[in-house]
């Protein structure tokens, strides 16, 4: 069993929808983006489908070259 089997998928909320999102306003591929953050093109479109949930390291660096911050990410914001 892992994370997405105790959480599930919707407690990712938009965050695979918004990701797409920052990306395509960027005018990047999900190859180069996946390249960038240094992981597989698979996993990045794991993420994007919302069938994975990035790491910290991994999140902040996607933070970081989209442009977006961290903080204004809602679905990660406790209630």
């Amino acid at each position: 069993m892992n994370l997405l089997d105790n959480i599930g998928v919707k407690a990712l909320g938009a965050f695979p929808l918004k990701l797409s999102e920052a990306r395509n306003n960027k005018n990047i591929v999900q190859e180069d983006l996946a390249h960038m953050i240094d992981v597989s093109l698979r996993y990045y479109q794991r993420l994007e489908s919302g069938k994975s949930i990035p790491t910290i390291k991994i999140a902040l660096r996607i933070c970081r070259i989209l442009d977006v911050s961290p903080f204004e990410i809602d679905e990660w914001q406790d209630d």
